[in-house]
Protein backbone atom coordinates (compact mmCIF):
# COMPACT_ATOMS: atom_id res chain seq x y z
CA UNK A 1 0.00 0.00 0.00
CA UNK A 2 3.05 2.53 0.90
CA UNK A 3 4.66 1.64 -2.82
CA UNK A 4 1.04 1.86 -4.38
CA UNK A 5 0.75 5.30 -2.50
CA UNK A 6 4.23 6.70 -3.32
CA UNK A 7 3.34 5.90 -7.18
CA UNK A 8 0.48 7.50 -7.16
CA UNK A 9 1.12 10.66 -5.99
CA UNK A 10 4.52 10.79 -7.59
CA UNK A 11 3.14 12.87 -11.20
CA UNK A 12 1.44 15.42 -8.06
CA UNK A 13 4.69 15.37 -6.61
CA UNK A 14 6.49 16.15 -9.57
CA UNK A 15 4.04 18.93 -10.63
CA UNK A 16 4.06 20.64 -7.20
CA UNK A 17 7.93 20.22 -7.06
CA UNK A 18 8.11 22.13 -10.34
CA UNK A 19 5.51 24.86 -9.09
CA UNK A 20 7.22 25.11 -5.64
CA UNK A 21 10.89 25.77 -7.93
CA UNK A 22 9.21 28.61 -10.04
CA UNK A 23 7.51 29.80 -7.13
CA UNK A 24 10.84 29.78 -4.95
CA UNK A 25 12.63 31.67 -7.86
CA UNK A 26 10.06 34.17 -7.91
CA UNK A 27 10.54 34.92 -4.14
CA UNK A 28 13.96 35.41 -4.51
CA UNK A 29 13.81 37.83 -7.01
CA UNK A 30 11.09 39.93 -5.63
CA UNK A 31 13.30 39.89 -2.34
CA UNK A 32 16.14 40.37 -4.20
CA UNK A 33 14.15 43.29 -6.07
CA UNK A 34 12.74 44.55 -2.48
CA UNK A 35 16.10 44.57 -0.73
CA UNK A 36 17.27 47.09 -3.89
CA UNK A 37 14.46 49.47 -3.56
CA UNK A 38 15.01 49.54 -0.01
CA UNK A 39 18.60 50.80 -0.55
CA UNK A 40 17.37 53.18 -2.62
CA UNK A 41 14.64 54.23 -0.36
CA UNK A 42 17.44 54.32 2.72
CA UNK A 43 19.51 56.52 0.70
CA UNK A 44 17.11 58.77 -1.24
CA UNK A 45 16.14 59.54 3.06
CA UNK A 46 20.18 59.65 4.30
CA UNK A 47 19.96 62.88 0.95
CA UNK A 48 16.87 64.29 2.54
CA UNK A 49 17.11 63.77 6.29
CA UNK A 50 21.18 64.19 6.58
CA UNK A 51 22.88 66.03 3.66
CA UNK A 52 20.09 68.15 2.10
CA UNK A 53 19.99 70.11 6.02
CA UNK A 54 23.69 70.17 5.79
CA UNK A 55 23.69 71.59 2.66
CA UNK A 56 20.89 74.15 3.71
CA UNK A 57 22.20 75.06 6.58
CA UNK A 58 25.39 75.81 5.04
CA UNK A 59 23.68 77.92 2.52
CA UNK A 60 22.40 79.73 5.22
CA UNK A 61 25.51 80.62 7.11
CA UNK A 62 26.87 82.01 3.74
CA UNK A 63 24.11 84.31 3.44
CA UNK A 64 24.13 85.40 7.54
CA UNK A 65 27.83 86.21 6.42
CA UNK A 66 27.40 88.34 3.52
CA UNK A 67 24.36 90.04 5.92
CA UNK A 68 27.21 90.48 8.64
CA UNK A 69 29.56 91.99 6.47
CA UNK A 70 26.79 94.18 4.97
CA UNK A 71 25.62 95.20 8.12
CA UNK A 72 29.08 96.49 9.35
CA UNK A 73 29.60 98.10 6.27
CA UNK A 74 26.31 100.20 6.77
CA UNK A 75 27.17 101.10 10.37
CA UNK A 76 30.98 102.65 9.38
CA UNK A 77 28.66 104.64 6.57
CA UNK A 78 25.54 105.68 8.52
CA UNK A 79 26.93 104.98 12.45
CA UNK A 80 23.37 103.85 13.17
CA UNK A 81 23.39 102.04 16.32
CA UNK A 82 20.80 99.24 14.87
CA UNK A 83 22.97 97.93 12.58
CA UNK A 84 25.36 96.88 15.91
CA UNK A 85 21.89 94.91 17.54
CA UNK A 86 21.50 93.26 14.31
CA UNK A 87 25.38 92.09 13.88
CA UNK A 88 24.78 90.61 17.09
CA UNK A 89 21.85 88.83 15.87
CA UNK A 90 23.15 87.45 12.93
CA UNK A 91 26.67 86.64 15.00
CA UNK A 92 24.71 84.15 17.49
CA UNK A 93 22.32 82.92 14.96
CA UNK A 94 25.94 81.86 12.78
CA UNK A 95 27.43 80.40 16.02
CA UNK A 96 24.74 78.17 16.31
CA UNK A 97 24.73 77.38 13.05
CA UNK A 98 28.65 76.43 12.81
CA UNK A 99 28.24 74.58 15.91
CA UNK A 100 25.58 72.56 14.44
CA UNK A 101 27.52 72.13 11.49
CA UNK A 102 30.61 70.78 13.44
CA UNK A 103 27.95 68.30 15.21
CA UNK A 104 26.63 67.03 12.35
CA UNK A 105 29.24 66.42 9.91
CA UNK A 106 29.70 63.00 8.94
CA UNK A 107 32.89 62.83 8.06
CA UNK A 108 36.41 64.37 9.66
CA UNK A 109 37.20 65.74 7.18
CA UNK A 110 33.73 67.91 7.09
CA UNK A 111 34.16 68.77 10.99
CA UNK A 112 37.76 69.96 10.45
CA UNK A 113 36.50 72.23 7.72
CA UNK A 114 33.48 73.45 9.75
CA UNK A 115 35.65 74.26 12.61
CA UNK A 116 38.05 76.43 10.58
CA UNK A 117 35.44 77.80 8.97
CA UNK A 118 33.52 78.98 12.38
CA UNK A 119 37.36 80.37 13.98
CA UNK A 120 37.68 82.25 10.67
CA UNK A 121 34.28 83.71 11.38
CA UNK A 122 35.07 83.97 15.14
CA UNK A 123 38.26 86.51 14.37
CA UNK A 124 35.90 88.13 11.51
CA UNK A 125 33.80 89.15 14.30
CA UNK A 126 36.11 89.44 16.95
CA UNK A 127 37.93 92.61 15.01
CA UNK A 128 34.75 94.16 14.38
CA UNK A 129 33.57 94.14 17.73
CA UNK A 130 36.54 94.63 19.46
CA UNK A 131 38.61 97.00 17.23
CA UNK A 132 36.22 98.42 14.46
CA UNK A 133 33.39 99.57 16.40
CA UNK A 134 34.99 101.19 19.27
CA UNK A 135 36.84 103.24 16.50
CA UNK A 136 33.30 103.93 14.23
CA UNK A 137 32.02 104.94 17.88
CA UNK A 138 34.88 107.31 18.22
CA UNK A 139 34.71 109.25 15.15
CA UNK A 140 38.16 108.10 13.98
CA UNK A 141 37.31 108.05 10.41
CA UNK A 142 40.73 107.46 8.77
CA UNK A 143 41.56 104.58 11.53
CA UNK A 144 38.04 102.90 10.31
CA UNK A 145 39.08 103.03 7.18
CA UNK A 146 42.96 101.28 7.96
CA UNK A 147 41.25 98.46 10.09
CA UNK A 148 38.51 97.67 7.36
CA UNK A 149 41.10 98.03 4.83
CA UNK A 150 44.02 95.34 6.45
CA UNK A 151 41.80 93.63 8.85
CA UNK A 152 38.38 93.06 7.88
CA UNK A 153 38.58 92.48 4.31
CA UNK A 154 41.07 89.93 4.90
CA UNK A 155 39.40 88.53 7.35
CA UNK A 156 36.10 88.73 5.09
CA UNK A 157 38.01 86.87 2.01
CA UNK A 158 39.37 84.39 4.27
CA UNK A 159 36.10 83.70 5.57
CA UNK A 160 34.12 83.83 2.12
CA UNK A 161 36.88 81.74 0.13
CA UNK A 162 36.70 78.78 3.18
CA UNK A 163 32.71 79.39 3.31
CA UNK A 164 33.04 78.45 -1.22
CA UNK A 165 35.43 75.76 -0.19
CA UNK A 166 32.82 74.37 2.09
CA UNK A 167 29.74 74.94 -0.08
CA UNK A 168 31.51 73.47 -3.04
CA UNK A 169 32.66 70.14 -1.10
CA UNK A 170 28.86 69.94 0.18
CA UNK A 171 27.55 70.72 -3.39
CA UNK A 172 30.24 68.02 -4.71
CA UNK A 173 28.61 65.28 -1.84
CA UNK A 174 25.51 65.96 -2.71
CA UNK A 175 26.15 65.57 -6.58
CA UNK A 176 28.22 62.50 -5.67
CA UNK A 177 24.90 60.95 -4.14
CA UNK A 178 22.30 62.34 -6.48
CA UNK A 179 24.45 60.32 -9.26
CA UNK A 180 25.23 57.32 -6.92
CA UNK A 181 21.71 56.94 -6.31
CA UNK A 182 20.61 57.54 -9.89
CA UNK A 183 23.38 54.24 -10.68
CA UNK A 184 21.83 52.49 -8.30
CA UNK A 185 18.38 52.93 -9.80
CA UNK A 186 19.34 52.24 -13.20
CA UNK A 187 21.40 49.21 -12.20
CA UNK A 188 18.29 48.18 -10.16
CA UNK A 189 16.06 48.68 -13.51
CA UNK A 190 18.81 46.88 -15.20
CA UNK A 191 18.83 43.88 -12.65
CA UNK A 192 14.64 44.17 -12.36
CA UNK A 193 14.66 43.17 -16.16
CA UNK A 194 16.99 40.72 -16.50
CA UNK A 195 15.59 39.20 -13.41
CA UNK A 196 12.48 38.83 -14.75
CA UNK A 197 13.48 37.26 -18.19
CA UNK A 198 15.71 35.10 -16.05
CA UNK A 199 12.54 33.91 -14.16
CA UNK A 200 10.69 33.50 -17.38
CA UNK A 201 13.20 31.43 -19.26
CA UNK A 202 13.21 29.38 -15.85
CA UNK A 203 9.49 28.58 -15.81
CA UNK A 204 9.14 27.68 -19.07
CA UNK A 205 12.55 25.63 -18.60
CA UNK A 206 10.79 23.80 -15.73
CA UNK A 207 7.89 23.22 -17.06
CA UNK A 208 9.75 21.48 -20.05
CA UNK A 209 11.56 19.43 -18.09
CA UNK A 210 8.21 18.44 -16.11
CA UNK A 211 6.41 17.84 -19.23
CA UNK A 212 9.03 15.53 -20.53
CA UNK A 213 9.43 13.90 -17.01
CA UNK A 214 5.93 13.20 -17.85
CA UNK A 215 4.86 13.03 -21.59
CA UNK A 216 7.95 11.22 -22.47
CA UNK A 217 7.29 7.64 -21.51
CA UNK A 218 4.04 8.00 -21.99
CA UNK A 219 5.27 8.03 -25.59
CA UNK A 220 7.43 5.22 -25.84
CA UNK A 221 4.41 3.20 -24.10
CA UNK A 222 2.55 4.20 -26.81
CA UNK A 223 5.31 3.63 -29.42
CA UNK A 224 5.74 0.03 -27.90
CA UNK A 225 1.73 -0.88 -27.80
CA UNK A 226 1.85 0.25 -31.82
CA UNK A 227 4.19 -1.35 -32.71
CA UNK A 228 3.24 -4.76 -30.94
CA UNK A 229 -0.49 -4.25 -32.26
CA UNK A 230 1.03 -3.51 -35.90
CA UNK A 231 2.62 -6.98 -35.34
CA UNK A 232 0.43 -9.20 -33.37
CA UNK A 233 3.07 -9.81 -31.21
CA UNK A 234 1.83 -10.72 -27.68
CA UNK A 235 5.94 -10.97 -26.37
CA UNK A 236 5.36 -7.17 -26.01
CA UNK A 237 7.26 -5.94 -23.04
CA UNK A 238 7.38 -2.11 -22.15
CA UNK A 239 10.53 -1.18 -20.96
CA UNK A 240 9.43 2.00 -18.99
CA UNK A 241 11.69 3.42 -16.19
CA UNK A 242 9.81 5.51 -14.38
CA UNK A 243 8.30 5.23 -10.77
CA UNK A 244 5.55 7.10 -11.27
CA UNK A 245 1.91 6.53 -12.27
CA UNK A 246 3.36 5.58 -15.60
CA UNK A 247 5.45 3.46 -14.99
CA UNK A 248 2.88 1.65 -12.41
CA UNK A 249 1.06 1.72 -15.97
CA UNK A 250 3.34 -0.16 -18.12
CA UNK A 251 4.26 -2.72 -15.07
CA UNK A 252 0.58 -3.47 -15.12
CA UNK A 253 0.35 -4.06 -19.06
CA UNK A 254 3.17 -6.18 -18.99
CA UNK A 255 2.09 -8.21 -16.13
CA UNK A 256 -1.27 -8.40 -18.21
CA UNK A 257 0.45 -9.75 -21.56
CA UNK A 258 2.16 -12.56 -19.28
CA UNK A 259 -0.40 -13.55 -17.96
CA UNK A 260 -2.32 -13.46 -21.79
CA UNK A 261 0.93 -15.37 -22.95
CA UNK A 262 0.41 -18.12 -19.59
CA UNK A 263 -2.63 -18.74 -20.60
CA UNK A 264 -2.35 -19.04 -24.60
CA UNK A 265 0.25 -21.68 -23.59
CA UNK A 266 -2.08 -23.38 -21.62
CA UNK A 267 -4.96 -23.39 -24.37
CA UNK A 268 -2.03 -24.27 -26.84
CA UNK A 269 -0.94 -27.69 -24.20
CA UNK A 270 -4.45 -28.46 -23.54
CA UNK A 271 -5.33 -28.73 -27.89
CA UNK A 272 -2.21 -30.86 -28.12
CA UNK A 273 -3.69 -33.28 -25.45
CA UNK A 274 -6.57 -33.34 -27.28
CA UNK A 275 -5.30 -33.74 -30.46
CA UNK A 276 -2.90 -36.66 -28.87
CA UNK A 277 -6.72 -38.16 -27.71
CA UNK A 278 -8.34 -38.02 -30.83
CA UNK A 279 -5.26 -39.92 -32.52
CA UNK A 280 -5.68 -42.81 -30.11
CA UNK A 281 -9.27 -42.93 -30.09
CA UNK A 282 -8.93 -42.55 -34.01
CA UNK A 283 -6.69 -45.75 -33.62
CA UNK A 284 -9.22 -47.66 -31.01
CA UNK A 285 -11.52 -47.37 -33.70
CA UNK A 286 -9.82 -48.31 -36.31
CA UNK A 287 -8.80 -51.43 -34.82
CA UNK A 288 -12.67 -51.46 -33.59
CA UNK A 289 -13.07 -51.65 -37.32
CA UNK A 290 -11.14 -54.78 -37.86
CA UNK A 291 -12.31 -57.05 -35.05
CA UNK A 292 -16.06 -56.57 -36.23
CA UNK A 293 -14.91 -57.21 -39.53
CA UNK A 294 -13.14 -60.57 -38.47
CA UNK A 295 -16.07 -61.01 -36.78
CA UNK A 296 -18.35 -60.70 -39.35
CA UNK A 297 -16.29 -62.92 -41.47
CA UNK A 298 -16.94 -65.43 -38.73
CA UNK A 299 -20.25 -65.32 -38.52
CA UNK A 300 -20.69 -65.33 -42.34
CA UNK A 301 -18.38 -69.06 -42.06
CA UNK A 302 -20.66 -70.04 -39.66
CA UNK A 303 -23.46 -69.15 -41.53
CA UNK A 304 -22.28 -71.26 -44.51
CA UNK A 305 -21.38 -74.30 -42.21
CA UNK A 306 -25.27 -74.17 -40.65
CA UNK A 307 -26.53 -73.79 -44.33
CA UNK A 308 -24.02 -76.87 -44.87
CA UNK A 309 -25.70 -78.88 -42.19
CA UNK A 310 -28.74 -78.25 -42.95
CA UNK A 311 -28.50 -79.52 -46.17
CA UNK A 312 -27.32 -82.39 -45.27
CA UNK A 313 -29.46 -82.81 -42.60
CA UNK A 314 -32.28 -82.45 -45.64
CA UNK A 315 -30.67 -85.09 -47.11
CA UNK A 316 -30.08 -87.89 -44.54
Amino acid sequence: MKEKSKRSSSIMVKIFGGFMGVTLIAVVLLLFTLSRIHSMASDSRNIDQTYLPLYQETNQVIVNSEKEVATLRAYVITKDASYIETFTSLNTESDKAYDNLINTSTSEEGKQLSTEIKTLHDAYCKIATDTLIPEVQAGDDSKVLDIMKTQMTPAASALENKLEEYQTRRETQILGLLDAASESAALTESIIIFAVIGFAIAAIALSYLISKMIIKPIKAMQKDLLAAEANNDLTLQIAVKSNDEVGAMAQALNSFMNKIRSSIRQVSESALQVDTSVTSVNDNIGRLNGYIEDISATTQGLSAGREDTSASTEGV
